[in-house]
């Protein structure tokens, strides 16, 4: 294998830099450990070195993180490498906003402060944000009503979608109330 990247580690690279370094990089991460994906492809000392100072420079921009011992290095990717693949993206807030407002049946307010929390979570707790709306307001409405469903922007800052709903304990208070 060549690895046919001109990198000027002088200068400061752009995003289509990293990206082609980050693909570089989930093949590497594909294999496990930088030596297993050495030991798998044809390399030259000169590919092993080139592959080093991406990696390096990768680390250094925050986009990984190199965990080495002795004989082998693994990668973590960061937030900001993970974020440069859609597929690894969580859902769209467009989604979640409709959706949300659809099965709450809640005037479209504070948009922008919900968008500003959405940003701030994790693609996975997107995704799960956007799984557990309609769990969320099921169990809201059948234990306390519609009036006390949140508004977006605070199901998405109190995290509600960590909340676990059916719980014996939810079920035993929705007879009593209910």
């Amino acid at each position: 294998m060549k690895i046919n990247v001109e990198i000027d580690f002088n200068k400061q690279p752009d995003d289509v830099d990293v990206l082609h370094y980050m693909v570089l990089t989930m093949c590497v991460l594909d294999k496990g450990t930088v030596e297993a994906f050495l030991n798998d492809v044809e390399t030259t000392e000169e590919d092993v070195l080139v592959l080093f100072e991406i990696l390096n420079q990768l680390q250094n921009l925050m986009y990984i993180k190199l965990v080495s011992s002795e004989d082998w290095t693994t990668i973590e990717l960061r937030k900001k490498a993970t974020d440069l693949f859609p597929e690894n993206k969580g859902a769209s807030f467009d989604e979640f906003w409709e959706k949300y407002h659809e099965i709450a049946k809640k005037p479209k307010t504070d948009k922008e402060a919900a968008f500003k929390h959405w940003k701030r979570l994790k693609s996975s707790e997107q995704q799960k944000a956007l799984d557990n709306i309609e769990n969320y307001i099921t169990f809201v409405v059948s234990t306390q009503g519609r009036a006390f469903i949140k508004k977006a922007r605070t199901y998405l800052a109190d995290k509600n979608f960590n909340d676990e709903f059916g719980t014996n304990e939810n079920e035993d208070w929705t007879k009593n109330h209910v």
